[in-house]
């Protein structure tokens, strides 16, 4: 996974974190796609962040789930649309009865669909 990284940043990693810390989430997102094609080439480290991220996920749908039942569960985002695997993972982690929906519209609707739903 380092040496990918280094490819596509040009230089190690350890010379972008200044700028991957001051572009937050989005600088880190860009980056994601590493870790999925690391994994793919088995990478052990790339493996465990991919089984950590996607345990951290389903611990708090499953406690969402116990606080409240969740029926269904939109997934939104570039991680969701752009790796099926990690959708899978995480159906895989969570309650069976939680039916998943992928969505590619922006969260706003989805905000908006449930307040004009209440």
């Amino acid at each position: 996974m380092t040496e990918l990284a280094r490819r596509e940043m040009g230089a190690p990693v350890t010379e972008h974190l200044p700028e991957l810390y001051a572009g937050g989430r989005p600088a880190f997102a860009a980056y994601a796609r590493i870790v999925f094609e690391a994994c793919k080439s088995g990478d052990a480290a790339a493996k465990q962040i991919f089984a950590d991220c996607a345990d951290d996920l389903a611990k708090m749908v499953r406690t969402g789930h116990q606080k409240n039942p969740i029926h269904t569960l939109v997934l939104n985002g570039g991680i969701f649309m752009h790796f099926p695997e990690y959708v899978q993972a995480l159906a895989q982690r969570i309650p069976p009865e939680i039916k998943l929906i992928q969505s590619n519209v922006p969260p706003l609707y989805g905000a908006a669909i449930e307040a004009m739903h209440d």
